[in-house]
């Protein structure tokens, strides 16, 4: 028998633990010669059992004492929990942004379907940013939808998400070792809880506030959640700062007074992000250091207890800025054989069926119940079987759990509408001009027209007099040589 590893050497007497295979020479019923063959071997690392080793010296082996010898897993303590040096290089020098979005969800993918106000919406409205408490998370770009809608037309709006989770293969299976691929992505720290049956997490906030994990909303597969708002208040619609932001502000800046870095499993402060780099920053080299993993150590463990200090120090705010919720929540899409042709038809054609095909294993599987449920509803129920029905029925339920529905619209179509215009007009000023003068001269703008009027008659008589001075002068003169005339001829007479 041979105990083959990777990197066996003839002159190596370790014991190290390692991925190895069992070679053996077996010899056929008459002992005339020996077929090598491969017993077993781990894809992981193995230690032979001690209860093994009396086996080692006999020549020969049967079958019972190969199952006795029969390898077990060793019993290691994984890098990324027992040194948070490990994770968190691969988080701040990597970048948790790129690593969220290797285990984060793919909006091309997850998107089965999305509107607001009627509108069509796609992944490019949504913009990708890492949660340091959720992962990979996906912000709603409203003000593309908003830009040009009035009061009315907000308040009636609607938000609607179809979620589809491809976190499952095309049996309902989770890829292998995704859970330990996550405590690599995000810090050990986090407590994980059991989100098996979880499709997406909903964070509704008004702007410019984190989006706590506290606040997040859990959407169950198979599920329909309507949640409804109600709006600020006038004198709220301003930042306000909560509580959480204080405590959180509190935690770091212990983290800097004692290791001097930013901890990588905290929203950090933008004020501080320029002054302070992070624990485990691959790119100084002086951070891997046992001085760094025990500080980092002892102020993760001291975390609950600077939670509490924080929550001493950090009063809760007379006010906050944030939204009244109500759920409604009920089964959905309740896929019941043939029943639901039009929504998987649906389903299909929003993920390119047809016309652009994807090589998914998830996204194949929608393909597939939908080819299943065209077959099926052609075919006659005589041609069914008890089987072919169950088999059936659990493909639909399948692909129900992998589904999940959210809409957000407003607790009432109530809306107040504030309009901005002149405190006192021109018009305003004529009249209350107009109002003085009759009050205190009794003159009104009818006499002050009245005036005008007779001042411009005036002064066209006036130029009518000037340009008739000359004929005014002719005629006295005339009328002088007339009476001389007269007088003369009296004389005479």
């Amino acid at each position: 028998m041979q105990i083959e590893t990777p990197d066996v050497a003839k002159t190596n007497t370790d014991n190290y633990c390692r991925s190895v295979s069992v070679v053996m020479d077996i010899a056929n019923e008459n002992y005339s010669h020996f077929e090598r063959q491969k017993a077993f071997e781990s894809e992981v690392p193995a230690c032979l059992p001690e209860r093994a080793l009396r086996f080692i010296d006999r020549v020969e082996i049967s079958q019972h004492t190969l199952f006795e010898m029969a390898f077990e897993p060793c019993n290691l303590a994984l890098c990324y929990s027992k040194f948070r040096s490990v994770p968190g290089a691969i988080r701040d020098s990597v970048g948790r942004h790129l690593l969220a979005r290797q285990f984060g969800s793919d909006l091309s993918i997850a998107l089965a379907s999305c509107s607001f106000a009627g509108q069509k919406c796609t992944n490019e409205h949504f913009v990708n940013f890492e949660h340091p408490q959720l992962g990979m998370c996906h912000q709603f770009l409203k003000r593309k939808f908003t830009a040009n809608m009035t009061s009315t037309q907000l308040a009636n709006s609607e938000l609607s998400i179809m979620y589809f989770t491809d976190s499952t293969d095309s049996k309902g299976r989770l890829p292998f070792g995704m859970e330990k691929l996550n405590q690599v992505v995000h810090d050990s720290v986090m407590s994980s809880s059991d989100d098996s049956n979880m499709a997406l997490n909903a964070i509704i906030v008004p702007e410019k506030k984190f989006p706590w994990a506290s606040r997040s909303i859990a959407i169950a597969a198979a599920q329909r959640m309507d949640v409804q708002l109600s709006d600020l208040k006038d004198s709220e619609r301003q930042f306000v700062s909560d509580r959480e932001d204080c405590i959180n502000t509190y935690i770091v800046q212990k983290f800097i007074d004692y290791c001097k870095c930013l901890p990588s499993f905290q929203p950090i402060p933008v004020a501080l992000v320029t002054k302070y780099k992070n624990c485990f920053d691959i790119k100084d080299i002086s951070n891997f250091s046992r001085v760094v993993e025990t500080c980092y150590n002892e102020q993760v463990s001291e975390i609950q207890r600077y939670q509490f200090e924080g929550s001493q120090i950090c009063q809760p705010p007379c006010r906050t800025d944030d939204y009244s919720t109500r759920f409604v929540t009920y089964s959905w899409p309740n896929l019941k054989n043939t029943q639901s042709i039009e929504l998987i038809k649906q389903l299909a054609s929003n993920f390119g069926y047809r016309t652009s095909i994807s090589g998914m294993r998830g996204l194949a599987n929608i393909y597939q119940v939908l080819l299943k449920v065209q077959s099926y509803s052609e075919s006659s129920s005589d041609n069914k079987t008890a089987s072919d029905r169950l088999n059936f029925d659990a493909e639909l339920e399948a692909l129900q759990n992998r589904l999940a529905w959210l809409t957000v619209k407003a607790w009432s179509a109530k809306i107040q509408e504030i309009s901005e215009e002149e405190a006192y007009p021109t018009k305003n000023l004529v009249a209350d001009f107009g109002g003085i003068l009759g009050l205190w001269c009794g003159v009104s703008i009818l006499t002050l027209c009245e005036l005008l009027e007779l001042l411009f008659y005036i002064f066209r008589a006036l130029f009518a007099l000037k340009s008739d001075g000359t004929v005014q002068s002719v005629m006295n003169s005339y009328i002088g040589s007339t009476e001389t005339t007269a007088v003369e001829k009296v004389e005479e007479l």
